[in-house]
């Protein structure tokens, strides 16, 4: 929090950094980018604000959704992933071992992006479901099938990966109330 030049107009940088403060009262709010949240619209100072000014169009929210679809995951990708992993394993050593461009074709196999499919297989890692490691230029996986029911909310990336995308439509939504398109 500032003063912006002789001009006496306060300046806020960052919301997180008073988004709770009581002892901040600004009248604009300039968003240079559209927040991930909607815990952003429940911040006291964005609640006080008089104005939003919004420099991001429906274009690059869209663009946003877009870039951030490789980093969310399904119950639909977790299947194909598991199913993917349990039969390259099953050759009764319950190991697959491949070079980057396998690792790379086996993504393509199942039609996913490369980020979605290693986010996938970290979710398994976190369930004691795969083991993952890497040795010079190869990819080693394991495969342990188990023993009861799987739970993919106990994995702390699926949960976050999983409201990714649905949290962000929140968000559009939001904008798209409080928006006037000219």
């Amino acid at each position: 929090r500032g003063r912006f030049g002789r001009s006496g107009l306060n300046y806020l940088l960052s919301t997180d950094t008073y988004s709770d403060s009581k002892c901040c009262e600004c009248e604009d709010i300039i968003l240079l980018a559209p927040p991930m949240n909607l815990k952003f619209f429940q911040y006291d100072i964005i609640k006080r604000a008089k104005r939003i000014h919004v420099l991001f169009n429906r274009e690059q929210l869209d663009n946003l959704r877009k870039n951030l679809t490789p980093y969310s995951l399904d119950r639909e990708v977790m299947t194909s992933v598991y199913l993917w992993a349990n039969t390259v394993t099953s050759s009764g050593l319950n190991l697959w071992k491949a070079n980057q461009l396998e690792f790379k074709l086996a993504a393509q196999e199942l039609k996913l992006d490369l980020v979605r499919f290693k986010r996938a297989l970290s979710a398994f890692q976190q369930l004691s479901v795969v083991q993952i490691t890497h040795e010079d230029d190869s990819f080693c996986l394991a495969f342990r099938k188990p023993k009861g029911k799987l739970e993919l909310n106990d994995s702390a990336l699926f949960q976050s990966a999983s409201s990714l995308l649905e949290e962000f439509s929140d968000v559009q939504a939001a904008f798209d109330a409080i928006c006037i398109n000219l």
